[in-house]
């Protein structure tokens, strides 16, 4: 389970993050959850309700869309997994999937890779692909990535643009295209 706005690249679970950078929420006692849980930028009591995300693509992985409160939620859900495994929150999920089909006619025709805004968008990168007479699109990355990167799309039947791909790929650009080809074809 990711926890919102909450920075999780250097970890590799949420359990991991609560402990490296939510130490002074986590105390040894179930008493403890509730006032975590009630956290004025967490939503579970009363209100617009929290909700959580899960993809096809991330297997067994959930987001909870809550507007602040990362810390306190991991520090809960790590309290919770020694002193209450079984307790539950109520939030509704909604589920996004991969479709193959219409995933492999689009990967048939471009490249895609994903990288942060301030890459993708500045004018110099723009300046220089037209000046190289590289023709791209770009639009809003789907989630997971949504807040602050967009899709760089280049098309496969022009050989300036597969060149360009070949060396973002080269330079370790988020290769969206090989991703969602590999879960598109465990979906089918």
């Amino acid at each position: 389970m990711a926890s919102g706005k909450g920075d999780l690249v250097d970890y590799a679970t949420l359990d991991s993050y609560a402990f490296g950078e939510c130490r002074g929420l986590v105390h040894s006692d179930r008493a403890s959850i509730e006032p975590l849980l009630s956290w004025h930028e967490l939503r579970f009591h009363g209100g617009a309700g929290e909700s959580l995300e899960g993809f096809s693509w991330q297997p067994g992985g959930y987001h909870l869309h809550n507007q602040g409160g990362a810390h306190h939620f991991a520090a809960a859900r790590l309290i919770a997994g020694f002193f209450d495994p079984e307790l539950h929150i109520k939030a509704p999920l909604t589920r996004h999937a991969l479709n193959p089909e219409v995933a492999l006619s689009i990967l048939a025709a471009f490249d895609i890779f994903c990288e942060p805004e301030d890459h993708t968008m500045n004018e110099a990168f723009m300046k220089r692909m037209a000046a190289a007479q590289i023709p791209f699109a770009t639009c809003a990355a789907p989630p997971p990535w949504q807040d602050g990167h967009r899709l760089l799309l280049f098309p496969r039947q022009h050989n300036k643009a597969t060149a360009a791909a070949d060396i973002f790929r080269a330079y370790g650009w988020l290769d969206v295209g090989a991703f969602l080809g590999r879960h598109a074809m465990l979906q089918q």
